[in-house]
């Protein structure tokens, strides 16, 4: 055998090689064949028997021991030709429940390069595992079944590593791992309902892996799971920076699944719907900084949703559904705590609201018990979330008020719900712009802006043909109401705040038609039309101002009893407030035009026995007040008992007048319609008779004052039904005080003061009345004397034929 030695020799300048051809003796060349063959078959045995000799027992023993997990494997072989390692059927089980599996592989491949042989880095052309199999299951205390079995005996820490050091990380080297075929199964035990999912196929790629240096390895994973959905998440990572990107996306996820998930937090349950999301993203971590997430271009989309609420917090569930609700263009970042929506776009959303003595539904709907408050979170600032076009069509609310005798339900359709720029900074103003439909009856629109966290905003309102009907429960305290007709209305709803209050006001011009409210014995009020060309109401404080108002054919019915009035009766919500003896502040109100025409005014007193009714017919009024002031104008017509009345006067304040000045003149008052009265004063019904009357008063103060000026004719009194004390001579006063025409006049002075709870003004009236009779009666000279003209000289006798009066 020829061999090749090399040999130097030194020149002065250089060195000169001298190659020199030795030939090996016969007997080296057998030993060194030898040597290599001997290699070979120690390196086959190592690699065919003791490799997987070593490496089964490591696992079985050594492995389990450290890991505190019971480790099994069927087989393992080691092809030392090209380097693949084979480990086949390893499962794992709990060191506690061997029957407990925690995982379980059919194979996994291991493919090495030969640098792996000679160099201290594990250079691996691929590793594959085929048919993985991993449970992940929490126990009550919220334990994972993996970390817990683990690490047994090595107490948990809650100080966090930092996984960007990779000095710490083997150096290992992978051109490619892959997974297929696996399935993930997962089990919530923690929860108060069990939760479960599996993931079937599973199928996991990464490529140029290294823990040593700062490469991009591209990843791809994909499963399907047991509800239908599917994952892809697309991307490439860095181990030694902890960084990485990429894409996800959520396809057919079930709502019923994620509402399950979420069991603990929200009280739901879904009944349909699926769940599309997709987006890029790009995430940092640092462990001694706040980890940094951003998402780009991501999107969410619901389909055929319906949930109902559990009954936390009413009787009553919450449903919510929609057909369809997209989130375009979502963007996030979890360090600057920031949440961007481009467009939300919703057809056909609808909720079911519903109110009782528990409170609203819907506010039951987080569970807060189950919700655990990080102290570090709070000094950090707030999500900014913002919505830059908000559009919702065809959505509806279902309200229902079990508050009330009956319940109020109300069914609203929005047929157009349209924003920009909603968001959670106090500063922001949100434009609105929404137009709903009753079902019910009527229809409305509103815009403008509003800013929610100051309460701050200008609404323009339109409302049209409101019925009155579902909300008529509202109107009723102790009885039922009855109500009908519908309103209109067109302004706007002013927010502002000061002195840390929020005040409203609403202004603008109202109309109704068909107006009613009863109860189901009584009538209370009603008109054919109502107009208000300006209408200003405040909240926050209180305040009602009316211009030009206009009502046509008002009726009202107004019933005074020991009780109070029977409005009072029937709004009042207590009857202990109904007859206390505070009486309520006056609402405050100013009206500065107010037109009445073919009116109704029924009085009915029930204190007055027998029963006092008077019915005004016909009633015209013009109300107004005078600029700058509170005084009030009224000029008034109406008929009572078809006898015309006519009133002028004015009020210093319409709500508690201390003043006011009154003019009223009548003609030809029917008397027979109150004959009942007159008895019970008089002694005798009234068979006929007429009354016209000029009244004037004035009230300062609470003193009343004035003159009653009555014109009687053509009475006729019947015959008494029973003996009675107050029985007057009256056809002898009569026949004194008549002129010739039957007619006799009377002029009474009135004085008194209002506050006095003894005080009325129509048995002073009548009192003064009786008296004037009494005393025609007891002294008949003095009255004929009276009816004598002074200039008629002196009293000379009369002769009276026999027969004549």
């Amino acid at each position: 055998m020829l061999q090749s030695k090399i040999v130097p020799i030194e020149t002065k300048n250089r060195f000169v090689i001298n190659c020199r051809m030795q030939i090996l003796p016969t007997g080296n060349i057998k030993r060194a064949l030898l040597a290599v063959l001997a290699a070979f078959e120690i390196y086959l045995f190592a690699t065919l028997l003791v490799v997987p000799w070593w490496l089964h027992n490591y696992i079985e023993e050594d492995l389990s021991r450290k890991l505190g997990v019971t480790f099994g494997v069927q087989q393992i072989t080691f092809n030392p030709f090209n380097l693949r390692l084979d480990i086949f059927g390893l499962q794992a089980t709990s060191l506690s429940n061997s029957e407990e599996l925690l995982l379980k592989i059919s194979d996994i491949g291991v493919n090495f390069q030969v640098s792996s042989l000679f160099g201290g880095e594990i250079d691996l052309a691929s590793l594959s595992v085929e048919n993985p199999q991993i449970y992940f299951t929490f126990d009550s205390e919220g334990d994972l079944n993996l970390i817990k079995d683990f690490n047994p005996d090595q107490p948990r820490k809650n100080k966090r590593s930092n996984s960007a050091d990779s000095s710490n990380l083997p150096a290992i080297s992978v051109d490619l791992i892959q997974v297929s075929n696996g399935r993930i199964y997962y089990l919530d035990k923690s929860r108060t309902t069990d939760f479960s999912f599996r993931a079937i196929p599973v199928d996991f790629e990464i490529q140029g892996f290294s823990t040593t240096s700062a490469v991009l390895s591209p990843y791809r994973f994909e499963a399907e799971f047991s509800d239908g959905s599917k994952l892809t998440w697309l991307g490439q990572f860095s181990n030694s920076s902890a960084s990485a990107s990429g894409s996800l996306e959520l396809s057919q996820l079930k709502a019923t699944t994620l509402v399950s998930y979420l069991g603990s937090l929200l009280n739901l349950t879904a009944k349909s719907g699926t769940i599309d999301l997709a987006l890029n993203y790009d995430f940092n971590w640092n462990s001694s900084e706040a980890s940094s997430l951003r998402i780009t271009d991501g999107s969410l989309a619901i389909d055929n949703l319906a949930l109902i609420a559990d009954s936390h917090s009413s009787d009553q569930p919450a449903s919510f559904s929609a057909d369809s609700l997209q989130l375009e263009g979502i963007s996030s970042s979890l360090k600057e705590r920031t949440l961007l929506i481009t467009r939300v776009i919703s057809e056909k959303l609808s909720a079911d609201l519903e109110l009782s003595d528990k409170g609203l539904n819907v506010l039951g709907l987080w569970n807060e018990k189950d919700v655990e408050t990080d102290k570090a979170d709070t000094n950090q600032q707030s999500w900014d979330i913002s919505i830059s076009t908000l559009s919702l069509n065809r959505s509806g609310i279902r309200w229902i008020d079990h508050t009330t005798t009956p319940p109020v339900r109300i069914n609203a359709q929005i047929t157009r719900l349209s924003g920009e720029e909603w968001g959670t900074r106090t500063s922001d103003s949100w434009p609105l712009d929404l137009a709903f439909e009753i079902s019910e009856g009527g229809s409305g629109e509103i815009s403008g802006s509003l800013t929610p966290a100051s309460a701050i905003g200008e609404l323009q309102l339109k409302l049209k043909e409101i019925a009155l009907k579902p909300f008529e429960s509202y109107l009723g305290g102790r009885q039922r109401i009855d109500a009908a007709g519908n309103l209109n209305f067109e302004g706007k709803l002013e927010l502002s705040a000061a002195n840390d209050s929020a005040r409203a006001a609403l202004i603008g011009s109202l109309q109704a038609q068909d107006f009613h409210l009863s109860t189901a014995d009584q009538s209370l009020v009603s008109f054919e039309t109502a107009k208000i060309d300006q209408l200003s109401l405040k909240f926050l404080p209180f305040y009602l101002e009316i211009q030009n108002a206009k009502l046509d054919e008002p009726k009202v019915t107004l019933i005074l009893s020991d009780k109070g009035t029977n409005f009072t009766q029937v709004f009042s919500g207590d009857a202990e407030e109904t007859n206390s003896a505070e009486q309520p502040e006056p609402v405050p109100l100013r009206i500065e035009g107010l037109q009445i025409s073919a009116g109704e005014f029924h009085l009915t007193d029930l204190r007055k026995q027998p029963t006092l009714n008077i019915p005004l017919s016909n009633l015209n009024a013009d109300i107004t007040t005078k600029q700058a002031s509170s005084e009030v104008d009224f000029n008034l017509t109406a008929e009572v008992h078809s006898a015309p009345i006519k009133a002028t006067g004015n009020l210093s304040d319409l709500q508690a007048s201390h003043s006011w000045d009154l003019e009223l003149d009548m003609k030809n008052l029917d008397l027979v319609n109150y004959s009942t009265s007159i008895e019970k004063l008089l002694g005798y019904p009234i068979e006929k008779g007429l009354m016209s009357a000029e009244i004037g008063l004035q009230n300062t103060e609470q003193r009343i004052s004035g003159v009653n000026r009555l014109t009687l004719k053509e009475l006729d009194f019947g015959t008494p039904r029973k003996a009675s004390k107050n029985a007057l001579p009256l056809k002898m006063a009569t026949a004194l005080l008549a002129d010739s025409s039957g007619k006799f006049e009377l002029k009474i002075p009135i004085s008194g003061d209002l506050s006095r709870p003894d005080f009325s003004y129509g048995n002073t009236v009548l009192q003064t009345l009786r008296s004037t009779i009494l005393t025609a009666v007891s002294s008949p000279l003095t009255i004929l004397a009276s009816l004598i003209p002074e200039s008629a000289g002196e009293l000379r006798q009369v002769h009276f034929d026999a027969g004549e009066n």
